[in-house]
């Protein structure tokens, strides 16, 4: 609603590692993400290039893609073209695949506090997003579905920068929306992600946390028919079902006891914070 106030934001915010991952939050003063907080959580690239594509949607300003932005490699920050992060970004997810084929989990995603790829193994402090496993098992069919919503995105834009690019893009895309039918689906829900021991989160089969809503607005959002007839029969099924009278909740029923492998979201009292809460942006994701 505010084109230059979103162009500006859009350019400071550019990931900033190296990688192509992003800080969790960005310090509006000095033009750089929180080292507390740090990087590594993996939906947070793609937020950047839902952003660009509905900042161009909105504006038709293509330039920004010519625009230099920030790019934080160690010891000093150099200045990339716009496409180039973006580039950076949809790779991140690629690179970064599970068992299953789909997005590692990597420290608290879509959901601050659901964080089965954190198993700590002692009791020491540590850092919010320091874990003593290799951080390769724990999958996030959210992750996922918002890769192939945000690769849809990135297709068209790449097509007007560069033709030969856009193959590439459409066959990845197919490649997680396949996965995401094979393993993120379970007969009338869509998965939320897999622990690190390999089991599933949000499933018919467990007795709390059968259904979250991030996996299951966003995995049918592609243009792939199998995930929106998924997504159609999640939603009649499911949705209306447990989450009828608070829509926005993130995930329902509520934990009632505490889920090693869950980490900090089975720690607080049903229906407070991210244990079945009520948060406004759950309200368009669905």
């Amino acid at each position: 609603m505010v084109p230059a106030r979103a162009r500006e934001r859009i350019l400071d915010l550019p990931p900033a590692i190296a990688t192509g991952g992003a800080y969790h939050q960005y310090q509006p003063l000095t033009k750089r993400g929180n080292n507390d907080i740090g990087g590594g959580i993996h939906d947070d690239p793609l937020w950047l290039i839902v952003s660009v594509s509905a900042y161009l949607e909105e504006t038709g300003d293509w330039k920004i893609l010519d625009e230099p932005a920030s790019f934080d490699s160690p010891g000093r920050v150099r200045k990339r073209r716009s496409t180039t992060i973006c580039s950076a970004a949809f790779r991140y997810t690629i690179e970064r695949l599970g068992p299953h084929g789909l997005p590692l989990m990597a420290a608290p995603t879509g959901n601050d506090c659901l964080k089965p790829e954190l198993l700590l193994l002692d009791a020491r402090p540590v850092l919010p997003n320091h874990h003593n496993k290799d951080g390769k098992v724990a999958e996030s069919v959210f992750i996922a579905g918002l890769f192939v919503y945000a690769a849809a995105s990135f297709a068209a834009i790449a097509s007007r920068l560069d033709s030969t690019a856009k193959p590439t893009r459409i066959s990845t895309r197919r490649e997680m929306e396949q996965a995401v039918s094979e393993h993120g689906w379970d007969g009338r829900v869509f998965l939320r992600a897999y622990d690190d021991f390999g089991a599933k989160i949000g499933c018919e089969g467990v007795e709390e946390g059968k259904i979250f809503i991030e996996s299951n607005g966003f995995c049918g959002a592609g243009r792939h028919r199998p995930g929106r007839r998924q997504a159609a029969k999640a939603l009649a099924a499911r949705v209306s079902t447990w989450l009828r009278n608070t829509a926005s909740s993130c995930q329902q029923p509520a934990y009632s006891r505490y889920y090693l492998n869950l980490g900090e979201i089975s720690s607080y009292p049903p229906g407070y914070k991210e244990n079945a809460g009520v948060f406004c942006h759950l309200n368009p994701w669905s």
